[in-house]
């Protein structure tokens, strides 16, 4: 069984334009999703933490959270 960014990798693979995610008159793709999230956890990375650390930040009711969930996986 893999991890949620594997999942999300998958889906990014077969759907990349499909949308994601509706918030307001914004939209976010699986593409950007992707894109969003690597650099996310990118910074994560280059920051010192390291796979299996917990991390949490404010995300209300917004994409912010698909893209906090997806990099910290």
């Amino acid at each position: 069984m893999g991890t949620i960014n594997d999942a999300l990798q998958k889906v990014v693979n077969i759907y990349p334009d499909n949308i994601f995610l509706y918030e307001g008159s914004k939209s976010l793709t699986y593409k950007q999703l992707n894109e969003v999230t690597d650099r996310l956890a990118s910074a994560f990375l280059e920051e010192g933490l390291e796979r299996g650390d917990h991390i949490g930040g404010p995300c209300f009711k917004s994409n912010g959270m698909a893209h906090f969930v997806f990099c910290s996986s």
